[in-house]
């Protein structure tokens, strides 16, 4: 801090002074700074007071930017290696460290506060490289925000994960035992499919370990993970499995004895039950049922009831509504009031997820009822080491697609006279799988609606309009054809939508937004396009036109409409069995059972039908309430 008597004149008479007493400035700089005396401190004060002033007007000449610099350069490397030690010690482990309980544990948000905690400098200079002038601008006024590409922000949360990934990188690179974000990114490389070179390129770039460190993990892991599952498998659980079919490699010689491309097998996983109780998980009640129960009448256990009817009405009306919120940028604000959204009839709490534990592959393949048994045998006596007798009296949930399902059935049918519940499987209780039902509801539903391109209304004439690809198989891509029968849904609902709108006086969806309509009102026009657009039968149909050719031609618009109508509605159903399976709410699926087992029929998917019958008498005789 300069003093307020500052003059030229004093200093040169200072300099002369120290000049004749033979005084370095530097001498009288370095005692001030190492001196003891009360004198010393109070001066000391003074220049670090003003020693960011002072660096900075030294920068301004060549040699002391120089030597400022490559002290300055010198210091942020030291801190830098002291840093990065700490992090190198805190990140270090090896492959007999990842437990199952360490990979479910390990989270990124904990693993960027370690990074920070440990390496604030680093974290800093590397911020610094992220920021462009502009950015450090606004994140004055906002500290959130990191300008990283040019129109594109980032939050300083985003930036300070890639900083963290890099950090990372640097800490592998100067010692590969700290290898625990490489470790766990290097598993989801593998589960992932990546390939072997995949793998061995990335871990080049510090972003995984070797492929045979991920092999050694999983081979410690494996017998972890099965002994996790044996109490699950003990007590009550719910069990599913399916065929996989790895790719090997590429072979091209042909001979007797040669590899194969393709290994086939089946991979199993057992999931906890949530609040289930083993006092409601007996089996002998079950079967007792089963053996005394009554067959199932189409108005009482197929037909929906009353109620359901109406939930039906209500589900199946807000996903009209959807369309035109989601749609219609008028309307977005729609979105999140509470009287559009979907009534849950019993669905999982919010946030919970499922324990899952997967078991090891096996080559057993259960295409054939003798592959069936063969792989529940596997699933509970070799893998997770169960005897015939811990399945006594318990009865175990089974989740499969449809064929599993009957190869069951018909393994049970061979084993009926078998000497226990396991060996007889009796203690599988079977259901089909959720996806495989949306996915078979989706062929159903483009093998009665597919038509021809000359079929005004006919999918194959939507697809045309859309100009999709690779759907003319019978079993096309699931998601491709999801993606593509909900695009056709929506824009015949928008057409519905302009139409209602028309007859009430609104031109145009901005004509109607401007009215300001409340969610009440939008679910009544919602509810009126389900009654008349997705109904096909006699009472809706259009008024026939006044032409000259007006019995055929009221005929063909007669049969386009009833088409369209059928197609809105069956769509509808798909809809609403997706949206429910993505909310968890299995109310709104059994609410819609019956209905699905109708499609299914009509459709020609009799083995479906015949499983969602399975799965109603299962709930509404064979299961107690509590087990269901």
């Amino acid at each position: 801090m300069q003093s307020t008597t500052f003059s030229s004149q004093k200093v040169e008479n200072v300099l002369d002074y120290m000049k004749t007493k033979h005084v370095a400035f530097g001498d009288v700089l370095f005692y001030v700074l190492d001196g003891q005396s009360p004198r010393c401190a109070s001066y000391r004060r003074w220049v670090f007071d003003d020693l960011e002033s002072t660096l900075a007007q030294i920068d301004q000449y060549k040699r002391g930017r120089e030597i400022l610099r490559n002290w300055s350069l010198n210091l942020v490397c030291k801190v830098v290696d002291r840093e990065m030690r700490k992090v190198k010690k805190v990140f270090a482990m090896n492959t007999r460290e990842i437990t199952p309980e360490f990979v479910e544990a390990w989270s990124f948000s904990g693993f960027r506060d370690a990074i920070k905690a440990n390496a604030p400098t680093l974290c800093e200079v590397l911020l610094a490289g992220v920021q462009t002038a502009r950015a450090r601008n606004e994140g004055k006024k906002d500290p959130m925000v990191v300008r990283v590409f040019h129109g594109y922000y980032f939050s300083l949360v985003n930036a300070m994960q890639v900083i963290s990934v890099i950090i990372s990188q640097m800490a592998h690179h100067r010692s590969h035992y700290a290898m625990q974000f490489q470790a766990l990114l290097g598993l989801f490389w593998w589960s992932s499919g990546a390939s072997r070179q995949s793998i061995h390129t990335l871990q080049r770039c510090g972003l995984s370990i070797s492929y045979d460190s991920i092999n050694n993990i999983l081979s410690e892991l494996s017998p972890k993970c099965l002994a996790e599952a044996q109490p699950i498998a003990r007590s009550s659980h719910l069990a599913t499995y399916d065929n996989i079919n790895i790719s090997l490699s590429s072979f091209y010689e042909q001979r007797e004895d040669a590899p194969s491309k393709v290994q086939s097998g089946t991979v199993a996983v057992l999931y906890k039950l949530r609040n289930a109780n083993p006092d409601h998980m007996g089996l002998q009640e079950l079967l007792n049922r089963d053996r005394e129960g009554r067959d199932l009448h189409f108005s009482e256990d197929i037909q929906p009831s009353l109620s359901q009817l109406g939930c039906i009405q209500r589900q199946l009306s807000l996903h009209v509504a959807e369309t035109l919120v989601n749609w219609v940028p008028e309307f977005s604000h729609y979105k999140s009031h509470p009287d559009l959204q979907h009534e849950q009839r019993r669905s999982v709490p919010r946030g919970y997820k499922t324990q899952q534990f997967p078991l090891r592959v096996s080559t057993i393949e259960e295409n054939s009822i003798k592959g069936n048994i063969a792989v529940l045998r596997n699933i509970y006596v070799d893998q997770l080491g169960l005897t015939e007798d811990d399945f006594s009296d318990l009865a175990i949930p089974c989740i499969n697609d449809q064929s599993t399902n009957a190869r069951i059935r018909g393994a049970k049918a061979v084993r009926t006279d078998d000497v226990n519940s396991f060996t007889r499987i009796q203690c599988f209780q079977l259901a089909p799988g959720l996806f495989h039902m949306l996915m078979n509801l989706l062929w159903a539903i483009l093998h009665v609606h597919r038509g021809s391109i000359n079929s005004t209304g006919s999918l194959t004439y939507w697809f045309s309009v859309l100009d999709r690809k690779r759907l003319s198989s019978p079993q096309p891509d699931f998601h491709t054809l999801r993606s593509s029968l909900f695009q056709i849904l929506d824009g015949l609902l928008l057409a519905c939508w302009t139409t209602e709108l028309n007859k009430r006086g609104h031109p145009n969806f901005t004509s109607f937004a401007a009215s300001q309509p409340s969610p009440d009102e939008l679910r009544d026009i919602a509810s009126d396009i389900v009654g008349s657009y997705a109904k096909p039968d006699d009472a809706s149909l259009p008024p026939p036109p006044h032409t000259k050719k007006a019995p055929d031609q009221n005929e063909k618009t007669a049969s386009r409409f009833r088409n369209v109508t059928a197609l809105i509605r069956d769509l509808l159903y798909v809809r609403e069995l997706s949206t429910a399976i993505s909310s968890g709410d299995w109310g709104r699926i059994e609410d819609i059972l019956g209905t699905l087992a109708i499609v299914f029929k009509g459709a020609g998917a009799s083995n479906y039908c015949t499983e969602v019958l399975h799965l109603i008498r299962n709930l509404k005789v064979v299961w107690t309430p509590e087990f269901a």
